[in-house]
């Protein structure tokens, strides 16, 4: 009689998780993130822009630390002269990526590059769950050009669409 008892407290336990997982519909994502444990050497990423075939691609170099406990990405995008554009740093919380630090380099009147950080008003990155057409993801940075009396305020609403497929051999593939 035990025996049969917890077989089925066992067993409604897994219909209770599986009911569960189903029910929020939630799908995990986070492999599709920077691979940061692979990163701990550091490794560039090339990007070609789209349309314009005059634009040069951008160059971001990332890599992985830990400090404390907390795993975080350093990344740092460089221009056409391989001067620093953008320096972002990262957190691995729980459930997703938090942008900690942004900083943006302009160019001052005597031509030295200067830094200058963003006011992080809205920090999401990168949810770790997901679903379809769920919730909208809001980064929000706000930052003063140098010299300058404007402003700058770059939002960011990235959203779960679905997975991206190509068709290979007449077949359909998710990447």
């Amino acid at each position: 009689m035990k025996k049969t008892t917890t077989l089925a407290g066992l067993a409604l336990v897994a219909i209770f998780a599986a009911c569960k997982n189903e029910t929020n519909g939630l799908r995990n994502i986070e492999a599709y993130y920077y691979p940061l444990s692979d990163l701990q050497d550091g490794k560039v990423y090339e990007y070609e822009p789209l349309g314009d075939e005059s634009d040069p691609p951008v160059y971001w170099y990332y890599k992985s630390m830990a400090q404390g406990g907390t795993a975080y990405l350093l990344g740092t995008s460089y221009g056409p002269t391989f001067s620093p554009d953008q320096f972002v740093r990262e957190e691995r919380v729980h459930n997703g990526i938090l942008l900690s630090d942004f900083y943006v380099y302009e160019t001052d009147a005597e031509g030295k590059s200067q830094q200058i950080q963003a006011e992080i008003m809205a920090a999401n990155v990168f949810p770790f769950e997901v679903k379809p057409l769920g919730s909208v993801v809001l980064t929000s940075l706000h930052w003063r050009p140098l010299g300058d009396t404007s402003s700058i305020t770059l939002v960011r609403n990235r959203q779960f669409d679905s997975d991206t497929t190509i068709i290979f051999q007449k077949k359909r593939c998710p990447l």
